[in-house]
């Protein structure tokens, strides 16, 4: 229905007795769905806000167990509705999810999503050295790490290693930091340049930066902050396009599972080449690549807190689809995720913090009128 991207205006018609057939439609069944039985509907409504955030938050409270406190200040790019706790209760904010909740009511839990226990990633990758040795890394170890010759690794303790500065003679050895699924690290190579890198990600980079260029090649998604060296230019090379800079802060998301390739800045400017195709992208800007058809354009970033959540510890979702939001969440809490059948057609805005265990999320998911099947760490779902 077209008209649930217009409920504010279809209740302020229904307040002044202008509405359409369809809007007063929409204005009964956005209430009612909120209820278990049908009631006359107020004639003021003007605080329906405020009767939304109740009837949400005792929904969610009693069908959840996640305990949902107010916030003084509305999450960002959310309508009607703010609840910070259990960030996903937002996912609900769209009304399309609201009709669908009234049309399939709730399913009872499966056995195991009632004892399913997903927790939060964290600070792990696996560092692999030049002659193939791999060293586990986590957020507790600290101090040096034993390396080629005169390569000066550090580990501070906090989910990031460090490349010492090393003479231009030194011998250049290749490495990669991989991070697993549920795993997310940090990165400063030798040349100052700061990197995060999110969950399922592999970057490689050389122990030190010689020639006329500083070249590193990246699967998945990492945040950079680039040291300024404009007689060195800073390139990245992802899937079929290469990002070159000389000091700047951008997003680069490049994961292999045929997903839009997505390059978000945030400070100076970055040139993206694909093939014979070049784009210069200032801050506020971002390009995509469709990795199926090769098509390379140019928008401006409609928000750029969603494009960095994931470096700050949060999901944020802008009218995403479900299947962009499960991939986010299988890498992050490290499960397999089917769909039985066509994927559902939702588009969902929210935010929540990604310290939160992904049992509760999918419990909150469930009043979407989605059903989940758990076997092991793969999750099914169904309509």
């Amino acid at each position: 229905m077209a008209a649930h991207n217009n409920l504010s205006e279809a209740i302020d018609h229904y307040l002044d007795g202008t509405a359409s057939g369809e809007e007063r439609e929409l204005v009964n069944t956005w209430y009612h769905a909120f209820d278990d039985e049908q009631t006359v509907i107020p004639v003021v409504l003007k605080n329906y806000k405020e009767i939304a955030n109740k009837k949400l938050k005792e929904r969610i409270e009693a069908s959840t167990g996640v305990k949902i406190s107010p916030m003084e200040t509305p999450v960002k790019k959310v309508n009607y509705f703010s609840y910070a706790a259990a960030c996903a209760a937002v996912l609900l904010i769209s009304i399309t999810l609201i009709l669908y909740v009234k049309k399939q009511g709730d399913r009872p839990a499966s056995n195991a999503m009632a004892t399913l226990d997903l927790r939060p990633g964290g600070y792990n990758a696996i560092l692999t050295l030049s002659d193939g040795k791999a060293i586990t890394l986590d957020s507790t170890a600290t101090g040096n790490i034993p390396a080629e010759q005169k390569t000066m690794i550090s580990q501070s303790g906090n989910g990031q290693i460090v490349y010492q500065p090393v003479t231009a003679t030194s011998q250049v050895y290749n490495h990669t930091l991989t991070t697993p699924l549920g795993g997310l690290y940090q990165l400063k190579l030798s040349d100052g340049t700061k990197i995060w890198l999110n969950a399922g990600s592999t970057i490689k980079y050389p122990s030190q930066f010689s020639g006329n260029e500083r070249k590193v090649s990246l699967t998945g998604e990492a945040y950079f902050e680039v040291a300024k060296n404009k007689g060195k230019p800073f390139r990245v090379v992802c899937q079929d396009q290469t990002i070159e800079v000389l000091g700047t802060h951008f997003n680069i998301k490049t994961y292999s599972d045929k997903s839009t390739v997505k390059t978000s800045l945030l400070e100076g400017s970055v040139k993206v080449n694909h093939r014979s195709e070049e784009l210069v992208l200032k801050p506020g800007q971002q390009s995509s690549l469709d990795p199926q058809t090769g098509l390379l354009k140019k928008q401006v970033m409609a928000d750029a807190d969603a494009a960095l959540a994931w470096k700050n510890g949060e999901f944020n979702f802008d009218s995403a689809d479900i299947q962009s939001i499960m991939s986010e969440f299988s890498r992050w809490y490290n499960v397999e995720v089917v769909f039985q059948g066509p994927a559902p057609v939702y588009h969902l805005s929210g935010t929540y913090k990604r310290t939160l265990n992904g049992a509760a999320l999918l419990k909150v998911f469930q009043l979407t009128g989605l059903h989940f099947t758990v076997e092991g760490r793969k999750i099914i779902i169904s309509q």
